[in-house]
């Protein structure tokens, strides 16, 4: 299984959702899952292995990181054009953004898609995803 991990966060960067991230990467490669990490390179970005190294991930993935855009929602929309460049490398979708994950959603209805739900958005656009979509 091809799976993408999608996040709007920098690389590399001191945040815990960082860490978390790139160790949920390395769960899924010590579980046989072709991982793709697809997120935004910082300032202090030099190359993949100074943030294999920096975050002590043994379990090397793929990581393609983007150079952002200035504005949130353009770093969402630039996550959404890599996954319509890129969409027939990937099998699966995951991600923790929820406007990502409706854009997955609508653009590419048939791709397993799974959105790491850390607060219940009680907005018209959680109701856009199919609730089997949502862990």
């Amino acid at each position: 299984m091809r799976l993408s991990y999608f996040s709007n966060k920098f690389f590399p960067a001191k945040a815990a959702n960082t860490v978390q991230i790139l160790s949920m990467c390395e769960a899924f490669k010590n579980n046989a899952v072709d991982i793709t990490l697809v997120a935004f390179k910082s300032e202090d970005y030099k190359n993949n292995t100074s943030i294999f190294d920096e975050y002590g991930i043994k379990n090397k993935f793929n990581i393609v990181l983007l150079k952002p855009l200035n504005s949130y929602y353009l770093r969402e929309l630039q996550l959404v054009f890599y996954l319509i460049k890129d969409n027939k490398r990937i099998d699966s979708i995951y991600s923790r953004s929820l406007l990502f994950s409706i854009f997955a959603r609508l653009f590419f209805p048939s791709k397993k898609l799974i959105y790491e739900l850390h607060d219940f958005a009680k907005s018209i656009f959680f109701k856009r995803l199919d609730r089997k979509s949502v862990v």
